[in-house]
């Protein structure tokens, strides 16, 4: 299972996930890490011919990215949680207003079938006695 596919079925692991996938790049021997730092710098300069200023600037810009873009993304996760609860309030309200709107039909409904049930009785006819 992916990540995103995880985060979807359970959004509140998307925090883990994010730190998973930052760990992933920024621990030892992976794309941003200190130590592959030197490494992606001296073959920026041997394939490209790029000068060891400009490698570190544009390393420099590379990482600063990688960090705004996970920054925004767990922003924006955020954003989508509140708004999700947002929508579950409003979606609770609204059930409970039909909840109490079948509770008072039900409670006139109650109240038409014992008047009803008085107003239509029908009299009382006097028992006769036959003697025989």
């Amino acid at each position: 299972m992916t990540a995103i596919t995880a985060t979807i079925k359970d959004p509140s692991s998307a925090k883990a996930h994010f730190e998973r996938l930052k760990q992933q790049l920024t621990e030892q021997g992976n794309l941003l890490s200190p130590e592959n730092r030197q490494d992606v710098l001296a073959q920026m300069d041997t394939r490209f011919g790029i000068s060891q200023g400009d490698a570190e600037q544009a390393y420099d810009r590379l990482v600063a990215k990688a960090d705004e873009s996970m920054k925004a993304a767990q922003d924006n996760l955020l954003a989508v949680r509140q708004q999700s609860l947002e929508a579950a309030d409003v979606a609770a309200e609204a059930v409970s207003k039909a909840a109490f709107g079948a509770f008072i039909a039900s409670l006139l409904g109650l109240v038409a079938a014992a008047t009803g049930a008085i107003v239509g009785r029908a009299p009382a006819v006097p028992a006769r006695v036959v003697l025989g």
